[in-house]
């Protein structure tokens, strides 16, 4: 039974345009906060900015260190995990984050660390340093060496627009030379209120047709927060929660595919109490 899991990811792999390897790579390491809104997550500032564009964390006044994990349409041995932990500094802010998807049998891995900086009022630039590899345990692992980079600005205290690019250089894998995902995103967040915010992103790889993405947040009250959103390129649906303890934020959330079903997300933020 353990087997199946990996047999629908194969299936997948062999499927034009739709295969695992972009999607698992990046797509599936945002975080719960982001999970809860289908994956818009470019111009949101938090701990896994570290993974999702380093630049939107460059005006964090506070650093930030949080978990998150999700188990894809409920199968077994093909679950996430996601670190990320953001630390400002000076006029800008590192970055690191550390991401796992599968099992012993078959996996996924990624490291990265980064720096992003404010450039003028409102505008910041980061780039991160990433290895990633693929374990199969019968026939060893190999990783490959790539970097991202990311631009926010405040275009006014409601309007805030973001890009991002990983791996520019199209690099590969070291050893069988297969190629790493290039991918493309930008987005635009309206600042309705201190309570409401909207996020529009477009995502664009070289395998897969362009993915829009659409995701809000309300704040109801000052310790719970609401999510929702929606994705095109198989219709996924986001809802999520937020709630906040002292310096602690947990998020839930679940994405829904209409074929496969339910990806549960789950994780923790910790916000530092020392300003910049």
């Amino acid at each position: 039974m353990k087997t199946i899991p990996y047999l629908i990811c194969a299936c997948l792999l062999l499927l034009p345009g739709k295969g695992l390897r972009s999607q698992s790579f990046r797509n599936n390491w945002q975080g719960s906060r982001a999970g809860g809104m289908a994956g818009a997550s470019l111009t949101v500032s938090d701990a896994f900015s570290a993974v999702n564009n380093l630049a939107s964390a460059a005006f964090l006044r506070q650093g930030e260190i949080g978990i998150a994990g999700n188990q894809p349409f409920l199968l077994n041995g093909v679950n996430n995990f996601l670190l990320g932990a953001v630390l400002p500094v000076g006029a800008g802010a590192f970055g690191l984050s550390l991401a796992q998807f599968g099992d012993r049998l078959y996996r996924e891995q990624m490291i990265g660390l980064g720096y992003t900086r404010q450039l003028a009022p409102g505008l910041a630039i980061g780039v991160q340093f990433d290895y990633l590899s693929y374990a199969v345990e019968e026939y060893g692992r190999e990783g490959g060496l790539t970097f991202d980079l990311g631009i926010y600005y405040a275009l006014s205290e409601r309007v805030q627009l973001a890009a991002h690019v990983f791996n520019p250089p199209a690099s590969r894998l070291s050893q069988s030379g297969t190629p790493l995902p290039v991918l493309f995103r930008s987005g635009i967040r309206y600042v309705s209120s201190e309570k409401l915010f909207f996020i529009a992103e477009a995502v664009k790889d070289l395998d897969h047709p362009l993915r829009l993405i659409f995701g809000m947040e309300y704040r109801p009250l000052p310790e719970i927060c609401l999510r929702a959103g929606s994705g095109t390129e198989a219709a996924t649906l986001g809802f999520g929660a937020g709630f906040r303890w002292n310096a602690f934020r947990l998020d839930v959330a679940s994405e829904w595919h209409p074929v496969l079903g339910l990806t549960p997300h789950a994780g923790i933020r910790y916000q530092m109490k020392k300003k910049r």
